[in-house]
């Protein structure tokens, strides 16, 4: 299942892996065989240390430029253990699939697959000076290492081995005790009690993010705070869906704080930020800076949904094509498909 747009019929890339984990969690519900297909083909573009690729170029080559987010394992753990919990397919976790390459003749179980993406995650991503699961270059957002650190080439440099990501180790804290789960039923006890205690070490540092209203975004290796004064959804999508981090009042709080900062001024679903300053290669009210992105829409819908369920259903209609064609009837995009983000109102186009 391609992503299409500029990336596949512009640039010749199929990817990203996180993207492709987000099909799958979408297909499980609609073609389970579909969603196998996509995890198993995640795993055969998988290095025997755990490193998962970032995409695929042109004739099924892996992404040449030595890219290394920090995200990808969160991602296919979660993907893979959500497939198995939900269609109780217990005997994929014991078929063998190659590693990249497969000339080298190195396999593993589905399971040994996953817990190398899980040990990937702890030792070659790792926790951070501030006790946050490392940035590395980049997470989810592939600019982050340039917004939070600026121009500055050193702190840049320094970032890709130091930074912290709020993000990342929100999705640990929400993610891995399923793999925990797994990992018990699997009688892996050392591996369910080592996820569990990196989560543990994880609470106090993400509740220390806490700002007021919200939680912070990221940290450059020099020390520099990205989303200490406006709202980035990425990080509380997380941190709501886990249910554990935050009390009751600070859960009221934070879903006021998207509703007013982050859904209210958009005429479609909601901004991604609060942020409308632009970047060294953002315009305010696009992209990072503003604009509308989908791919974060869907899980703080449903993050939504466990707290307000009439506020998840009005933005959910809010990002449907259906709406984005009411509202601009005249442009052709949005009707069928569209890109990764929409620009929002703040946005001169």
């Amino acid at each position: 299942v391609p992503q299409g747009s500029s990336y596949l019929y512009v640039n010749g890339g199929n990817g990203a892996t996180r993207d492709l984990a987000a099909f799958v969690q979408s297909l499980i519900y609609y073609k389970p065989e579909l969603a196998r297909e996509i995890l198993e083909f995640i795993m055969r573009s998988q290095e025997p240390s755990g490193r998962l690729f970032y995409d695929l170029e042109g004739y099924g080559y892996r992404y040449l430029v030595p890219y290394r987010p920090s995200d990808l394992d969160l991602w296919f753990i979660n993907a893979l253990t959500e497939y198995i919990f939900a269609t109780r397919d217990f005997d994929f976790l014991d078929l063998e699939v190659p590693f990249y390459p497969k000339e080298k003749g190195e396999s593993g179980t589905v399971y040994e697959h996953l817990l190398r993406s899980f040990r990937h995650l702890v030792k070659d991503v790792g926790i951070g000076k501030h006790g946050l699961v490392k940035l590395k270059f980049h997470d989810w957002n592939d600019e982050m290492v340039y917004l939070v650190c600026g121009p500055h080439l050193v702190d840049i440099l320094l970032t890709a081995r130091g930074g912290g990501s709020t993000m990342n180790t929100a999705m640990a804290i929400e993610i891995l005790p399923r793999f925990a789960e797994l990992a018990q039923m699997r009688g892996d006890k050392k591996s369910a009690e080592q996820a569990l205690g990196w989560v543990d070490k994880l609470m106090p540092a993400m509740r220390a993010q806490w700002r007021g209203r919200y939680f912070n975004r990221a940290y450059s290796a020099l020390g520099q705070e990205y989303g200490r004064d406006e709202i980035h959804l990425e990080s509380q999508i997380w941190a709501l869906l886990s249910g554990k981090i935050m009390s009751e009042d600070q859960t009221q709080i934070l879903i006021n704080e998207i509703k007013t900062k982050l859904i209210e001024p958009s005429v479609l679903g909601m901004s991604i930020s609060s942020t409308l300053e632009g970047k060294m290669f953002t315009k305010p009210g696009e992209q990072e800076e503003g604009g509308i992105w989908l791919a974060m829409n869907g899980p703080a819908i449903v993050a939504l949904s466990r707290y307000n369920p009439e506020l998840a259903w009005m933005e959910f209609k809010k990002n449907s094509l259906a709406w984005h064609g009411e509202t601009y009837p005249r442009i052709w995009f949005g009707i069928w498909g569209g890109p990764d983000s929409w620009n929002s109102t703040a946005s001169a186009r």
